[in-house]
């Protein structure tokens, strides 16, 4: 396979983003409040259905609009006619999904719409609740910094650089191509050694290890090429200091551990045959492993120190009194975890309060992953 010598773009997503204020003055919006998240990665360029879709959920919140309560009163016709109408002004228009986006979330109240193309999404979700969703634009508030993957397989290797919305793949310089590539020379000596000193069936083999050992030693020796020239690839890019996620199999992972002057190998791989995956694939699996760990390192490891001080909280029903009055310094919550009723009301909307009243007293809220925190999936570190 030839080298280029050309930076090749791979994956360009139309992610939005949204500040910690613009986030609050949504929650704000009067509702009743109709909150659309929708998996827009089969829709698009990918398969253009995405009005059809997009109406066929409208017309599940129709339905559902016809018989909720919002405060304990049921929603008037005029207003259930104006939201359906705001919602297929976007949904059914085909531009809409004319975007990279894995997932879109459109919401409307009576008197505003709003639209964001944002990361994956697990389900198409219709709800309707007495103000806007904030979870599913969560995400929107940070991106995912400046990353390198080098995926490495004995056949194949790319040098891949990216952003929460971008991946390209680098030309290798003179990073090895393949275990092939990098030791023809020994493949060669070997041939050579063994059509002179075989006779007939027998094969004779020179050298300190065989069989498997030998696998072994051929493999770290191809890992400390690829690990010689992706050093020099990055650094002539200023990229040294940057994250840089192995995808392949663990054992690379754990030998370039062993050898590398890298100072920022993550330690969680892309685990796998890279070459069976797709770029975007390969791109989403690398910002998912990035939002996480900088979410839960520094907040997880100060939440356990305070366990025990008082200065921690667990129970959902204590959250929203502890937000509204400022003590919460840091809210902690699970990425995708949805609850049901919790003292009368989804427990998905008190996240939400919880979350908006936090970030109106100054506080920071940072996802992690599912089943980091258990429970409610939600705890808050507070200022007294």
């Amino acid at each position: 396979m030839p080298q280029s010598d050309t930076i090749r773009p791979l994956v360009t997503l139309d992610v939005d983003r949204i500040s910690t204020d613009e986030l609050v003055a949504v929650a704000d919006w009067e509702g009743p409040a109709v909150t659309l998240t929708i998996d827009s990665s089969r829709h698009g360029v990918v398969a253009p259905d995405g009005p059809r879709r997009a109406k066929s959920l409208i017309d599940r919140a129709r339905r559902t609009l016809e018989h909720a309560t919002v405060d304990g009163r049921t929603i008037p016709t005029t207003t259930i006619r104006e939201l359906v109408t705001r919602l297929l002004a976007l949904g059914g228009d085909p531009a809409t999904w004319r975007h990279g986006a894995d997932g879109t979330v459109i919401v409307a109240t009576a008197s505003h719409t709003g639209l964001w193309h944002t990361g994956p999404v697990d389900l198409d979700r219709v709800e309707v609740t007495a103000h806007p969703r904030i979870r599913p634009l969560l995400g929107l508030t940070r991106g995912v910094g400046p990353f390198t993957i080098v995926a490495i397989s004995l056949d194949r290797v790319r040098i891949l650089r990216g952003d929460d919305t971008h991946l390209e793949e680098l030309p290798l310089g003179r990073t090895p191509r393949s275990i092939g590539a990098a030791l023809w020379f020994q493949d060669e000596e070997r041939r050579i050694t063994q059509h002179s000193a075989g006779s007939g069936t027998e094969v004779m083999f020179h050298g300190h290890a065989a069989g498997g050992e030998q696998a072994d030693l051929r493999t770290r020796q191809f890992l400390s090429l690829v690990h010689t020239g992706l050093v020099e690839v990055l650094g002539e890019r200023n990229a040294l200091a940057q994250p840089v996620i192995v995808a392949g199999v663990a054992e690379h992972l754990a030998d370039l551990r062993r050898i590398t002057s890298l100072p920022d190998l993550v330690a969680v791989p892309i685990a796998g045959n890279h070459t069976l995956v797709t770029d975007r694939e390969l791109h989403r699996r690398a910002v998912g492993i990035l939002a996480a760990r900088h979410g839960d390192g520094d907040v997880l490891a100060h939440r356990a120190r305070l366990a025990g001080t008082g200065l921690t909280i667990d129970a959902i029903e204590e959250l929203p009194a502890a937000a509204d009055h400022g003590r919460i310094d840091r809210l902690v919550v699970e990425a995708g975890v949805e609850r049901w009723p919790a003292d009368g009301a989804l427990a998905d909307e008190i996240v939400d309060r919880v979350i908006v009243a936090t970030l109106r007293h100054g506080g920071e809220v940072v996802e992690v992953p599912t089943g980091t925190i258990g429970g409610s999936g939600v705890s808050a570190l507070t200022r007294w």
